[in-house]
């Protein structure tokens, strides 16, 4: 279900329409604080018994109306996210309320699946929830999630496919901590992370440790063969008192694992295996991570922006993002620091467009040697794979197809 779990606050004084919205939201497994007047929501939300994930709230109250009730709130601390509800006469005042910091509006009538569908896109994360998944709100996510589940409740070797920054790791911590080993010790060796001639070494020492906790095996396609050969004769003996999950990169949309891992390997350790597919496959999950990446973000920034513009969820659902989630984040981040609005714009989150405009015009006038303008294109191709791969050399040097001594040359040159 949809809302699981989530306390949604409904502030409705209009029987039929709160009914309504209280059935529908119940049916997707909310819990629903039903508010039908200004003075009542002003209490109940500022002192909740149990906080509130979102707000739903009319404009028009009988004593007073949302906008009022949402500019109080703001006034003594950070309420949660607003989704108002209005009459066409009053979308002026719902799109000053926008600009002040609420999520959305919608305009009666609207659709009930798609308005169910936004406010699942503004509500929270459980940041600090490590048994949840929070993969997206997806269909696709969901089932994600289900095999979570599952696996938890399963002790058995468990492999994770997904492109770079799908957020493998997240899961293996979701399976962990939603398992009977839960209160053992969750460990990670991160393959991509230390030199390829210490891998067998590094996870020798790992697997002969005295735990019946878990052990994180991160991109295990970019382990050495020895650490493989390792890995493979281990899991054979049977005798490791920990729990296994490996995660490995898939490379392209029709590659099942990653292009280094030995098949015999893969066989072993993927008892049981998941796949997340990337952020362009569920386009509707990369506006729902803009949401959380901005309010984090925005926080951080002492909330130096009202909002989030219209043109940034088109851009997120059609804009190539190889990185996925983690490049997204790190977009993100940078633009709520460096932008020069109150609202954040799609050119604040993706600059390259602007940039190749003004190229495009640019060369309609003037005619470059040929040199420089590769040296432009392989710079800024650089530049977007190690953004795609956080910074991780090797990971960037394999989307660009070249070795990593190649690209840690080219960095020098290009004074990257």
């Amino acid at each position: 279900m949809k809302f699981e779990g989530r306390h949604i606050a409904l502030v409705e004084d209009d029987e039929i329409m709160g009914g309504s919205l209280v059935h529908r939201l119940e049916l997707e497994g909310a819990r629903i604080s039903w508010l039908k007047t200004h003075a009542v929501a002003l209490g109940a939300i500022r002192t909740p018994y149990r906080s509130f994930d979102a707000v739903v709230s009319d404009i028009k109250l009988p004593d007073g109306d949302g906008g009022d009730l949402y500019q109080t709130l703001c006034d003594h601390g950070n309420p949660p996210p607003f989704l108002f509800i209005t009459g066409h006469g009053e979308v002026e005042q719902a799109v000053k309320l926008m600009r002040s910091g609420a999520s959305d509006y919608f305009v009666k009538p609207f659709e009930m699946d798609v308005f169910l569908d936004r406010l699942a896109q503004i509500l929270p994360s459980r940041l600090d929830n490590k048994t949840t998944a929070n993969v997206g709100v997806s269909d696709v996510a969901r089932h994600v999630e289900t095999e979570v589940a599952r696996a938890a409740a399963l002790d058995l070797p468990v492999l994770i496919k997904g492109e770079l920054g799908t957020g493998k790791g997240l899961l293996a911590e979701a399976i962990h901590y939603q398992s009977a080993r839960k209160s053992a010790e969750y460990q990670k060796l991160d393959f991509a992370r230390i030199p390829e001639e210490k891998h067998a070494t590094v996870l020798t020492e790992m697997l002969e440790k005295d735990t019946s906790g878990t052990l994180l095996l991160s991109v295990v396609s970019s382990a050495s063969a020895n650490a493989q050969a390792h890995l493979l004769n281990t899991l054979d003996a049977g005798k490791l008192p920990m729990r296994i999950i490996a995660s490995a990169r898939e490379v392209s949309s029709n590659t099942d694992q990653g292009a280094d891992l030995r098949m015999d390997l893969s066989l072993r350790l993927s008892a049981f295996e998941i796949r997340i597919p990337p952020l362009r496959e569920r386009p509707e999950d990369a506006v729902w991570l803009l949401h959380r990446f901005f309010d984090h973000a925005n926080a951080l920034e002492g909330m130096r922006l009202d909002g989030i513009s219209a043109q940034c969820f088109d851009a997120v659902q059609t804009h190539p993002l190889p990185g996925n989630g983690a490049e997204l984040k790190a977009r993100v981040k940078r633009a709520v620091a460096l932008s020069q609005s109150r609202i954040l714009m799609s050119s604040d989150l993706f600059p390259e467009l602007a940039e190749k405009h003004l190229s495009d015009v640019r060369q309609e006038t003037v005619i470059r040697p040929l040199a420089s303008t590769r040296a432009e294109a392989e710079k800024t191709e650089i530049q977007r794979a190690l953004a795609a791969a956080d910074g991780h050399v090797s990971e960037a040097a394999k989307m660009l197809n070249i070795s990593r001594t190649t690209l840690w040359e080219k960095m020098q040159r290009y004074k990257l």
